[in-house]
């Protein structure tokens, strides 16, 4: 395939892979993924930058030794102690110049053939105690072309190194191979340990890991049959001729590109796990809430039913009154001088029988108001131990253990309004007075006890209005005089039926009037979560583009590197 047809084809690929890029780093955007962010931005540069090999190993492996003796010049420093204190980046350069591009990135250019196709990165100890050095080692690993792993000849057991390794060939999928370098200081054990290394490769799993023997001492010294750094050298030609080099560097960044989109997608996993959590956590309050109300109306059905019971009652007795009342010989009693007259005997039935009514009702009312307001706030407390269960900081996090500060802000809302909520139920029922018609003046600022008292109050009075106003009235009128004795039967008849209506109005006044304050109150319990149940339909449409997009970079991620590999 001829250099132009392979530069127009690389061409396309490198445009396609750009617009994925951008993709891709819209989604970090989103994600809030800084560090990722910066690796896409680099990509970009990378894509066209020479063969870059990254040198990684421990202090005094003999990672500079080795990099001087492959470039055949003494460009990084060797000492006794460690001397690599930065990155040093070593590009070809038709003049020699060392540039400091910041604290700990180095610059070296050197005209030195092999720099024309390769470009080379000394980077400090893995286990150096040095700050940051470790960060900037893995910095430049999602960018490099091929890793090396430098390991002493008598230890190769090092450990920092073969941690550095998981994070190499697993996270950003590496190409790598492995040096055992000072080989002149046991070569007797030499066969040993790097069997030793290809069995550790293994465990890591690399495939048909290389491993080469080098000794910079022997190549400085001119013994280059015996250094092994000719075997190093034609690897190296045969990794950057012919173009192919080309496309590994391409689908370097292409890997580079898909572990980003791992990332991105177990953070996605764990946003939509906890989503889901806190969705189950919405359908338990909402679970509860509707059994709570229906618990609740029962409560009130209940309490209806028991007052109603007490009315009729009560109504039984002044009916029983009211006929002994009207009883000849009780009539003609009263038409004598001095005697209590029909009108007063009247007056003090009906205040007796207002009395008596709204007294025993308002005991009932309040001793059933005690089991309803309980109920009430142990529905709370149970709905606040549910949301203790999403408020905890280790189930708040994204893949970049930052805590979700707006979900918190919600969550404790929420259960700051339950807990007041919870130790004053009143303030729920307080404000269901200011629609109540006749109530007592100081209900608004009594209990909830008091409130629905209150309420309860409220209604008997109207119902006493409509029958005193009404029947008892009208009954009054028509025993004036004498003759009564002959509408005896027909009032009694009247009282009854209206004693019997003011129940049946009662009855339907008092529980759709209860039914409706139980509707509030609900609906004020409810109210506290408006901002919680928002939140989450707003993470949920946060969340759809987001996947969708992921999914999109995968596929075209996934064809990309189909193709590079044909």
């Amino acid at each position: 395939m001829s250099k132009q047809i392979i530069d127009q084809k690389l061409g396309g690929m490198k445009q396609s892979f750009a617009g994925t890029l951008l993709k891709l780093q819209d989604l970090t955007k989103l994600r809030k993924m800084e560090k990722e962010l910066v690796i896409l931005q680099d990509a970009f540069v990378m894509m066209n930058n020479p063969y870059q090999f990254v040198v990684v190993g421990e202090v005094k492996s003999g990672k500079s030794s080795f990099v001087n003796a492959l470039l055949g010049e003494g460009v990084c420093k060797v000492d006794a102690r460690p001397c690599t204190d930065s990155v040093q980046e070593i590009v070809f350069g038709e003049q020699e110049h060392v540039e400091l591009r910041g604290k700990y990135l180095t610059r070296i250019s050197r005209p030195i053939e092999l720099l024309k196709t390769v470009a080379v990165v000394d980077t400090p100890g893995t286990n150096t105690v040095i700050e940051n050095h470790q960060i900037i080692t893995e910095s430049y690993i999602p960018h490099s072309d091929l890793v090396i792993f430098v390991f002493p000849a008598k230890n190769p057991h090092t450990k920092s190194a073969w941690d550095l390794l998981s994070f190499v060939k697993d996270q950003w999928k590496r190409k790598v191979i492995f040096v055992l370098q000072q080989a002149d200081l046991d070569p007797e054990h030499l066969p040993v340990q790097m069997e030793s290394v290809r069995s550790y490769a293994l465990q890591h799993r690399v495939v048909d890991p290389l491993v080469f023997a080098t000794s910079a001492k022997f190549e400085l010294d001119g013994k280059r049959e015996s250094s092994g750094f000719e075997d190093i050298r034609h690897f190296i030609r045969t990794k950057v001729t012919g173009g192919k080099h080309l496309y590994e560097k391409l689908e370097g960044q292409i890997a580079t590109a898909s572990s980003i989109c791992d990332i991105a997608e177990k953070s996605l996993a764990a946003d939509r796990s906890q989503l889901e959590m806190d969705r189950e956590v919405q359908r338990r309050i909402q679970n509860k809430l509707a059994c709570g109300a229906g618990r609740s109306s029962k409560e009130i059905d209940a309490l209806v039913d028991r007052l109603v019971t007490k009315y009729d009652s009560i109504a039984g007795e002044f009916k029983r009154e009211f006929r002994e009342g009207l009883e000849i010989g009780s009539i003609f009693k009263r038409m004598l001088p001095g005697s209590e007259s029909m009108k007063k005997w009247l007056e003090g039935l009906q205040k007796r029988f207002e009395e008596r009514l709204t007294t025993k009702l308002d005991e009932i009312g309040k001793q059933e108001a005690e089991f309803f307001i309980d109920d009430i706030r142990t529905l709370i407390r149970e709905i606040l131990n549910d949301l203790e269960t999403i408020t905890k900081p280790k189930d708040a996090f994204n893949s970049t253990e930052r805590m979700d500060k707006r979900r918190a802000e919600v969550t404790e809302s929420v259960q700051g309004k339950l807990r007041e909520l919870t130790q004053n139920v009143d303030m729920i029922l307080k404000g269901l007075t200011t629609s109540t018609n006749n109530l007592p003046a100081n209900a608004a600022v009594g209990g909830a006890v008091a409130v629905i008292g209150a309420i309860i109050a409220g209604v008997v009075h109207v119902t006493l209005l409509d029958i005193t106003g009404g029947v008892l009235t009208v009954v009054g009128l028509s025993i004036a005089g004498i003759a009564i004795l002959w509408k005896r039967g027909r009032i009694i008849n009247q009282f009854e039926s209206g004693l019997d209506k003011g129940k049946e109005q009662f009855h339907q006044e008092l529980k759709e009037k209860l039914a409706v304050d139980l509707r509030v109150v609900y609906s004020e319990i409810e109210k506290v979560f408006r901002g919680f149940f928002d939140y989450l339909q707003f993470r949920e449409q946060e969340l759809k583009p987001q996947i969708e997009l992921l999914d999109g970079v995968k596929a075209d991620l996934l064809h990309l590197a189909t193709e590079v590999r044909k």
